[in-house]
């Protein structure tokens, strides 16, 4: 079993600095992993990943309609009166975009800035480009099935 040190983390200060959430979106991935190499025989795995959101209805700064922080994400009350629509939707685009690629996010969003986020007006009612991928997830459960 693997946990994420950092997902961990921004969970813990998610919880201690903003309290309870409003709701918990909670992910979850199965899936058949097949290991090989030359130093060990072949393997087969069955993963499970497990990914909780933890969603804040706060106001933000700036006229912010929304922002996701790792797991943790921020909703303006205000939202709809400052003009934009499908807020949660953007932002777990957002997640989505963390659970594939990681610390890596920073610079694959610096490289392609405009798939990863729309530009203003867009930005307020336009999701941005993301794949279902977990690739990184808070908690990791691998079970070997073969060889056992």
């Amino acid at each position: 079993m693997d946990i994420s040190l950092i997902k961990f983390l921004s969970v813990i200060y998610a919880l201690l600095h903003y309290g309870s959430p409003d709701y918990r979106v909670d992910e979850f991935s199965v899936g058949v992993l097949f290991s090989f190499g030359r130093s060990s025989e072949p393997a087969l795995y069955l993963q499970v990943k497990y990914d909780p959101i933890f969603v804040y209805h706060r106001e933000l700064p700036n006229d912010l309609c929304g922002m996701s922080i790792y797991n943790a994400v921020f909703i303006s009350p205000i939202a709809q009166e400052l003009g934009c629509t499908r807020t949660l939707e953007h932002e777990m685009a957002h997640v989505w975009q963390g659970r594939t690629y990681g610390l890596l996010l920073p610079l694959v969003s610096l490289a392609f800035n405009e798939s990863f986020e729309p530009p203003y007006p867009k930005s307020m009612y336009e999701i941005p480009y993301h794949r279902r991928v977990m690739n990184f997830s808070l908690i990791n459960i691998s079970i070997p099935l073969f060889p056992y």
